[in-house]
Parts: structure tokens; C-alpha cells; sequence
């Protein structure tokens, strides 16, 4: 999907500009299913958008968007990883 705000958190109308968001959702090895989450395309805004990727990147970012999309419990069934921003 594209993300259509800057790092300064207005709206981006130049879709070859905005960062991409790409979701994939895969069965893991004990039954259930892992949701991976990559953001990347910050280097378009250059140092601006390296504040970006590290703020989307940062535990109040993605991660804890992830955790409240699993009802803020951690699943102990198998390891926990953070969504990676692309570089």
C-alpha cells in the first residue's frame, strides 16, 4: 500500500514520492500465521525521511501498532520480531 504522508505528517499527493507499505501475512510453523510488515521508500526525502524511519521503526511506532492489532499480548507461541523499515 502507499503511505501518503510526509515526515512531517502532511498529506503527500505525489504517489512516486510517498513511502510503500507492504504487508504479507504467512503460515508459521506451528499452525498459526506471522504478519511481516515492511515500510520503505524513505530515501525520497532524504534526511527528513531518515527521521522517518527511524520514528516508524521505534517501539511507538509499527511495533506498537502490531501489538495493539494482537490485542496488546505478545504470542508466546513463537517469536516476536519488529516490523523492519527498509532502508
Amino acid at each position: 500500500m502507499i503511505w501518503q504522508l510526509t515526515p512531517d505528517s502532511e498529506p503527500e499527493t505525489n504517489l512516486e514520492r510517498a513511502t510503500k507499505v507492504e504487508v504479507r501475512f504467512e503460515e508459521d510453523e506451528g499452525g498459526g500465521r506471522r504478519v511481516s510488515l515492511e515500510h520503505r521508500g524513505f530515501e525520497a526525502y532524504d534526511e527528513s525521511g531518515a527521521k522517518m524511519r527511524s520514528e516508524v521503526g521505534s517501539e511507538g511506532g509499527w511495533p506498537a501498532l502490531m501489538k495493539a492489532l494482537r490485542g496488546g499480548r505478545p504470542d508466546s507461541r513463537r517469536k516476536r520480531s519488529a516490523p523492519r523499515p527498509a532502508r
